[in-house]
């Protein structure tokens, strides 16, 4: 049992990743088999690094470079099938919470002096741009699933949710709703996210598809369908 922090939890299939603290850097990056219920270190050298995403054999991080958790922070990534580690983006400024998708990485960065998304295809390595996700006083918690990214964003003056198609590159409004709405995630066509319209902090979810959105949950509330 450790005595030290762990945090930013993550798993794909029988693999769980997160940060911990019982080195001496900041943080490091631990993964744990659950079929062989073996714990392994990922990333302890360097600095360190944190916020680790995976999918697949896949796993990425924010990686420390010299300044802990400064400007300066850039995002790694390991094949944990043959313990390759590659530098996804050591652009100017800071990178951080990547998210790793099936065949593609988008990340936090501020290169531009801004809160932009950027992203990488493990295929091709090329780099693209997602788009710019407004105020900069927020981070802005890219998500994604296929083609999909999805993130908060402050272009309204308030933090709302928006998407993009990737393939399509469509980008749309999924709540614009009157609050805050937080801590988006995708799976397949269906967004869930943290919603503060009610002053309640509730959880709601759409559906790309259909556009219909469904209220999950809220301390007030039983769970009902609710129109946009």
């Amino acid at each position: 049992i450790q005595t030290s922090q762990q945090w930013w939890p993550r798993i794909s299939g029988n693999t769980v990743v997160w940060s911990d603290h019982r080195g001496p850097q900041l943080s490091v990056i631990y993964g744990y088999d659950l079929d062989t219920r073996t714990e392994y270190p990922i990333w302890t050298s360097g600095d360190g690094g944190d916020m680790p995403s995976i999918n697949g054999n896949i796993v990425a991080w924010r990686n420390f470079d010299g300044t802990g958790q400064g400007s300066t922070s850039h995002i790694f990534a390991e094949d944990l099938s043959t313990g390759q580690v590659t530098a996804v983006c050591t652009a100017i400024g800071g990178q951080w919470a990547p998210c790793v998708g099936t065949d593609m990485i988008v990340w936090s960065d501020t290169r531009n002096g801004r809160q932009d998304i950027y992203g990488k295809s493990l295929a091709t390595g090329q780099e693209f741009f997602v788009t710019t996700a407004g105020d900069i006083n927020h981070e802005v918690e890219a998500w994604i699933a296929g083609n999909t990214v999805v993130w908060k964003d402050g272009r309204d003056g308030e933090i709302s949710i928006y998407g993009k198609d990737l393939v399509s590159g469509n980008e749309f409004p999924i709540c614009t709703a009157l609050g805050i709405q937080i801590s988006p995630r995708i799976d397949g066509h269906t967004v869930v996210w943290k919603d503060a319209r009610s002053d309640t902090g509730d959880i709601y979810s759409t559906n790309l598809v259909t556009g219909q959105e469904l209220l999950i949950c809220s301390p007030t509330s039983p769970v009902a369908n609710v129109s946009r």
